[in-house]
């Protein structure tokens, strides 16, 4: 970021400085604990903190600040009233004059984003060096960070775009402005703030204001709910259903990969994925998409899906104690929850299949009647056994139980951890899957799970 001056950066944030105006900046940071020599700390002001407070405390450290005040440090500190507008058109500024990658990838969802970001920086990066977002920077903070971390020697971005509210995706799609956009389904998350999944497709579909002009939207072609719709460019539909434009059948699940036909048109492939579920089918057919539209030659694009590998807490395999663990405790919410019961149905196992269920957020209105419609998808996928923790989900325990599951509710996750070791035997599969404020991943620990 040897371009970035503190003169320049005064300049498009229209602050005041004080320092040395030709001190460069190495990289940017919003966390004051992760602040490395030659940094430039952006002082955002937060629920329950103020940037502002930690800038004196980064004399030595960092490169230079901005703040919403001023303080006596020994680098260079340009003040504004607003840090967080000021981050904005720093990234703003940066990706439209800085750095220039050829293939810029834009992606949001109700679920499905992260792994289908995953998928597609692999396959890109059989062909381009390729930056993308880190974990979960998604929102209006996350992406100004993740453009300010594209590099000159990148040649493609794969960004990701949460939302919650109408009128976010919009914003962070003016400032991304990609070539190839995706929609990976239409769900329920944050339908407590949008009223309903025509309201919540019509914030997806945002995303496409953000298109450079000949851009590509590439849409779940399986989701009625996107069939018919108008943009200012080219649309391709992936997905399960014959007929569409890329494809897939004959899937075949085993327990750490499936393997599928893939239909691109009119060309037929084998497929391979490191990683199991249908719902991770259609979420490759995105990364091929995109792969295809950016020149990747289909071959290589096979053997980059074949890179993916899984992040964070989301559903990770993996073998403890003679137990097949599935832990996939990082989101939660009808579709995702629907597709894990599914696919913990269709693994082959030796033992019971467990499910250990945690609440799904952020539903408002239709909670009730989720979770519970989530007790019946237990009963119809024949879960042998159903453990629920949360307040919700007791919903969920009440209509499996009705069914003839046997199913225990808890709201202690020590009790439901001793629980689960005492019905527990080798040669069993236990699915873990939740909202990330449920944090399973404690169930995980206290039951001896952990990988």
């Amino acid at each position: 970021m040897t371009e970035l001056t503190a003169g320049l950066i005064c300049e498009i944030v229209g602050g005041t400085l004080w320092g040395d105006s030709e001190r460069v900046v190495n990289r940017v940071t919003t966390d004051s604990r992760k602040v490395e020599k030659g940094d430039l700390f952006v002082a955002l002001k937060g629920e329950k903190f103020d940037g502002a407070d930690f800038v004196k405390a980064l004399d030595g450290v960092a490169g230079m600040a901005i703040s919403s005040r001023y303080e006596d440090v020994d680098f260079p500190l340009i003040v504004v009233e607003d840090c967080l507008s000021a981050l904005t058109e720093l990234s703003k500024y940066y990706i439209e004059n800085i750095v220039h990658p050829k293939i810029v990838v834009s992606l949001t969802g109700s679920v499905g984003k992260t792994t289908t970001k995953e998928m597609t920086s692999a396959v890109l990066s059989r062909k381009y060096n390729t930056a993308r977002t880190s974990g979960n920077f998604n929102n209006h903070i996350g992406v100004p960070l993740t453009l300010l971390s594209v590099e000159n020697c990148h040649d493609a971005l794969v960004c990701e775009m949460g939302m919650s509210h109408k009128g976010e995706i919009s914003h962070l799609a003016g400032l991304v402005k990609s070539d190839i956009a995706m929609i990976t389904n239409i769900g329920h998350s944050h339908i407590e703030n949008l009223g309903s999944r025509e309201n919540i497709r019509d914030a997806k579909l945002e995303i496409a204001e953000g298109l450079k002009k000949g851009g590509v939207l590439i849409v779940n072609g399986d989701e009625p709910l996107l069939d018919n719709i108008n943009i200012d460019g080219r649309v391709i539909r992936v997905g399960l259903n014959k007929g569409l434009d890329i494809w897939a059948e004959d899937i075949v699940m085993g327990q750490n990969s499936l393997n599928y036909t893939l239909h691109l048109y009119t060309e037929v492939y084998e497929v391979t994925l490191p990683c199991t579920g249908k719902h991770n089918v259609v979420d490759s057919l995105f990364a091929v998409a995109a792969g295809y539209v950016a020149g990747v030659d289909t071959n290589e694009i096979i053997k980059g899906l074949l890179d993916y590998k899984s992040v964070g807490f989301r559903q990770k395999i993996y073998n403890k104690s003679e137990v097949t663990v599935i832990a996939d405790c990082y989101n939660a919410g009808i579709e995702s929850m629907t597709a894990s019961l599914s696919m913990l149905s269709e693994l082959e196992t030796k033992g019971k299949k467990i499910a250990v269920l945690g609440d799904m957020l952020e539903l408002g209105a239709v909670s009730e009647g989720a979770h519970a419609e989530i007790g019946q998808k237990v009963f119809e996928n024949k879960i042998d056994l159903l453990f629920t923790y949360g307040t919700h989900t007791n919903n969920t325990h009440n209509r499996a139980s009705s069914l003839g599951v046997k199913s225990y509710h808890f709201n202690d996750k020590k009790e439901l951890s001793d629980r689960l070791l005492k019905v527990m035997r080798e040669g069993d599969t236990v699915l873990f899957k939740g909202s990330r404020g449920m944090k399973l991943e404690d169930v995980i620990s206290l039951s001896g799970l952990e990988e």
